[in-house]
């Protein structure tokens, strides 16, 4: 068992999701992969955060021109 609960090559995969320009056989202890991790789930709320607000935006936008 390793970061989270997962199984070897389930952190192997996530260490790929993660973490860019890795290399097979690469060694990353878990405390490079906890922060790469938190780095990407940050970037991704970010991502969402933006996502939203560029929709709601977009409506306030919308009914503004329906009205005028």
């Amino acid at each position: 068992m390793g970061l989270f609960g997962l199984t070897r090559k389930e952190k192997e995969t996530w260490t790929s999701i993660v973490i860019q320009g890795l290399k097979p056989g690469m060694q990353i202890d878990d405390v490079l992969l906890k922060n790469a991790t938190d780095t990407y789930i940050t970037q991704h709320i970010r991502i969402l955060e933006d996502s939203v607000r560029i929709v709601m935006e977009s409506k306030k936008s919308k009914d503004k021109r329906r009205t005028i």
